[in-house]
């Protein structure tokens, strides 16, 4: 389902990982999609910010789906109030099979390289947004992505408008988590391990702390395992400023 953006499509997106973890994502070349469900925010990807109210012009996708649902009960009487719960029912459903990967839009942000990255022993993973949709992933369909807000309060009627009611419990979160500057890709697949193509990532970041040893283990896969393209960055500490700096190899 395509999203319609409030800001402009990012090129570049950034995953902070610690080592074991980029580790296995470069030696797999597979990116995790979670379960909400399994998220530390109970507050994330819920229908608290939605309702359902039929009483009113349908979203064209919603009625096309309430038609369904009519179909299936034919010979019932359904009730506005009957419809909304049924449907209501069947969107929790296709909620269950969502599945979650996450991504920062700031390679330099501090607090993503202390709780994320492993204070900064591990790395920062640049993939390439810009590629078309089939030149990311092998295994996997992307259903939704898009820019989380952090600022969407009211609620919105899902029926009248059903874009706006996912993005309201897909793409929302708490304010708290605004420094995370967060974009996302979803699937209704189910979780699981996907595989991505190798142009899909164009660097990696090393930490500050990242070991020099750590730094070559990752070379050595990418250079064995079909990322020979990949670009690597070290992180520097320059006074206050965070700056990164190429490594030739």
């Amino acid at each position: 389902m395509e999203i319609t953006p409030t800001k402009p499509e990012p090129t570049d997106i950034f995953k902070y990982a610690s080592f074991d973890r980029a580790e296995r994502i470069l030696t797999d070349r597979t990116l995790k999609f979670s379960d909400p469900e399994t998220f530390n925010d109970p507050f994330d990807c819920v229908m608290d910010n939605v309702y359902f109210d039929f009483s009113g012009a349908l979203d064209p996708k919603v009625q096309l789906e309430v038609d369904q649902l009519r179909e299936m009960f034919k010979g019932s009487e359904l009730t506005n109030d009957l419809l909304a719960r049924a449907y209501q029912e069947v969107q929790l459903g296709k909620k269950n099979g969502i599945a979650v990967t996450c991504f920062s839009l700031d390679p330099k942000n501090l607090l993503m390289w202390a709780h994320y990255a492993d204070k900064h022993t591990g790395m920062c993973l640049h993939f390439d947004n810009n590629l078309p949709k089939d030149s990311k992933y092998t295994d996997v369909r992307i259903d939704i992505q898009g820019h989380i807000e952090y600022h969407l309060i009211d609620k919105v009627n899902y029926c009248s408008n059903k874009i706006q009611g996912v993005k309201y419990i897909y793409l929302n979160k708490s304010h708290h988590w605004e420094y995370e500057n967060e974009y996302r890709l979803l699937t209704m697949m189910g979780n699981g391990i996907y595989n991505f193509k190798p142009g899909y990532l164009k660097a990696v970041i090393f930490g500050i702390k990242t070991l020099p040893a750590e730094q070559k283990r990752i070379m050595e896969i990418c250079e064995s395992n079909g990322l020979n393209h990949v670009r690597f960055l070290v992180a520097k500490k320059e006074g206050p400023e965070l700056v990164y700096n190429y490594i030739d190899i």
